[in-house]
């Protein structure tokens, strides 16, 4: 493993904290610094998981101001919010419908279903049962990737 310097840990906290998964932070990493950092090494500058219980507070603290900053601006823009997405749903479904695209006004409607559900904040739809945001996103990055969640 390649000894970190200040510059590397400081984008592993600023893409991590962005919700940037730990394989684009490593192309990052040999794109930028020319240096394989191991999935493990970045986990451990992720508070929020288990393997970085010795991160120190500098890294924690940065990690949680970024992680605050990345969800104030993505909070300014209106698809951000339930209820827009779900009123565009309803304008998209009622054009389909009066336009008798009854197979796009289906999708439209188990779209909304799914945005009620909380499908799209990491519920189980079946269940209710809620995962954290950050597992949710991992969950499709595993599928996208070929491997399954646990």
């Amino acid at each position: 493993m390649p000894r970190l310097k200040k510059s590397h840990k400081e984008l592993i906290v600023k893409e991590l904290a962005c919700y940037t998964p730990s394989k684009e932070v490593q192309q990052k990493l040999r794109d930028e610094y020319g240096i394989e950092v191991s999935a493990s090494q970045i986990a451990f500058y992720n508070p929020d998981n288990n393997s970085s219980k010795n991160l120190s507070e500098v890294w924690r603290e940065q990690f949680r101001h970024i992680r605050n900053q990345y969800k104030d601006e993505v909070a300014k823009h209106d698809i951000s919010a339930k209820g827009y997405r779900l009123g565009m749903l309803q304008k998209m479904f009622e054009r389909q419908y009066v336009r008798g695209n009854d197979v796009l006004a289906a999708e439209l409607l188990e779209r909304a279903a799914k945005e009620l559900g909380g499908a799209y904040e990491g519920k189980d739809p079946d269940t209710g049962d809620g995962v954290t945001i950050n597992n949710y996103i991992q969950q499709v990055y595993n599928k996208i990737e070929g491997r399954e969640s646990g």
